[in-house]
């Protein structure tokens, strides 16, 4: 079975970061993040990284890396592209992500209402 911490490079290449992105995104230092990669940093998974890679990642990510439980491969069975992009975001979209399209659409709405 791999390690976390090359569970967490296999996340890093399928969300399509570099590590120095990958490491601002957590807004860890980027050397710091260089180590836990390599396995250099905590032997353990747990506090800061855990905390920041949960408003970064879905909780299903974050599982794979910590317990290595699978990740599933997500279809979408929606008719429509709208229903689509809803599906999308509910199976992949991480916390944060998810709160930045409320506010985007929250604003949007309103500005939707002035015209």
């Amino acid at each position: 079975m791999d390690s976390w911490y090359e569970r967490l490079r296999n996340i890093r290449y399928r969300k399509g970061y570099t590590q120095k992105d990958f490491a601002n995104a957590l807004k860890i230092n980027p050397s710091a993040y260089n180590r836990y990669e390599a396995g250099r940093g905590s032997s353990d998974f747990s506090g800061k990284l855990k905390v920041a890679l949960l408003d970064l990642l879905t909780k299903e990510e974050v599982d794979y890396i910590e317990l290595g439980t699978e990740l599933k491969e997500k279809t979408v069975e929606a008719n429509n592209e709208d229903e689509q992009l809803c599906q999308l975001i509910r199976d992949y979209a991480s916390p944060k992500f998810k709160e930045k399209i409320r506010n985007r659409l929250e604003k949007i709405k309103k500005e939707d209402e002035l015209f």
